[in-house]
């Protein structure tokens, strides 16, 4: 399936590229077996050509289950030093492709993978994104703190802070 974030020369493509890749490190978010939403953080391996992201899990994962039930999904990306936000709703499904396992593998993943690309169960979980938005606020300390904490109490406005948010149509 081809998502929506797929135009490489783009503006806003090149935006979600620079923000997933600066962070890596999202909290995937899917709908529990109770109609709960359930959180974790992921580490994205790859954003594709067509802007898919690729994570490595468990076939039999509780992530999986869920995946299996509803495949809707909310992945953010969150950089509060760095001013840099984003959020994205995606079609996520489980991809089993040895070759493609191998090709993203790193060392780093043997926490979680013991034998590798041979572990059991192991499999990739691809996301295409659907609708994006992402936020690129003032690169000030002093903006990061009066723009989060100071309009909680209510004696400042917040300044108005670069947001976009894109729809299918803008990628076509």
């Amino acid at each position: 399936m081809k998502n929506i974030v797929n135009n490489k020369t783009g503006c806003e493509q090149k935006v979600v590229n620079e923000i997933i890749t600066d962070i890596g490190v999202c909290m995937l978010t899917t709908i529990n077996l109770l109609g709960g939403l359930h959180s974790r953080p992921m580490f994205v391996q790859e954003i594709d050509e067509d802007g898919s992201l690729w994570f490595f899990t468990s076939s039999d994962s509780t992530l999986m289950e869920e995946i299996n039930k509803i495949p809707i999904v909310n992945i953010t990306f969150s950089a509060f030093g760095k001013n840099k936000f984003l959020s994205a709703t995606a079609l996520a499904y489980e991809v089993f492709d040895q070759n493609k396992m191998k090709n993203l593998w790193t060392p780093a993943l043997e926490v979680w993978f013991k034998d590798g690309v041979e572990t059991p169960d192991i499999t990739l979980l691809k996301a295409d994104l659907q609708d994006v938005e992402y936020w690129d606020a003032p690169s000030a300390s002093f903006v990061k703190v009066s723009g989060l904490v100071k309009p909680l109490s209510g004696t400042v406005v917040p300044k108005r802070d670069h947001f976009s948010k894109i729809k299918p149509q803008s990628f076509i």
